[in-house]
């Protein structure tokens, strides 16, 4: 018969399972991503994958009710920035040895689940209407999608994040 967990239960189990993943290094970066609830979600993946969090562009930063509310105040607890450009980013994260990995439909991009993902991983996560810009996608190492076998053509920002996520640290 199963049961709920205890708190105490639920963290031994986290830490047992923490043990079992890989070790890489993950950054998520949010290019205009313009919905505070998706950015509450992004803060609640991160802290599930241990990643950290790169705000930039458009996309609203704590404290705002919003993201707080979504992501149980886990931003007080994530660690996170905000650089104003993309490139800037992009470029920091380049000089600190990560690679740029979109997620996006693009003529490049490879299945998320095939592609071999390095130590430190910069996740760059585009906006709800218009992806990763053009501009931006150029500045990226490899690119990344989720096949979608619907007649939708993607998933939801914190959605796609989380299964991409959550490749990047089984591996």
């Amino acid at each position: 018969m199963h049961k709920p967990l205890s708190k105490k239960e639920i963290k031994d189990l986290n830490e047992k399972f923490a043990s079992q993943v890989s070790n890489k290094e993950i950054v998520l970066v949010l290019q205009d991503v313009i919905d505070p609830i998706n950015v509450g979600s992004l803060f609640r993946i991160a802290d599930g994958l241990g990643a950290r969090l790169i705000l930039t562009g458009q996309t609203p930063i704590p404290p705002h009710k919003n993201i707080s509310m979504t992501s149980r105040g886990l931003e007080r607890s994530v660690d996170w920035s905000y650089i104003e450009t993309f490139e800037a980013a992009a470029s920091s994260l380049k000089n600190d040895g990560f690679k740029i990995i979109g997620l996006e439909l693009a003529e490049t991009s490879k299945p998320y689940s095939t592609y071999k993902y390095p130590n430190k991983v910069a996740l760059v996560l585009g906006s709800e209407a218009h992806g990763i810009y053009k501009k931006n996608l150029d500045l990226c190492d490899h690119i990344v999608c989720i096949p979608m076998l619907g007649k939708g053509p993607s998933l939801n920002v914190n959605v796609a994040a989380a299964i991409v996520g959550y490749q990047i640290i089984s591996l």
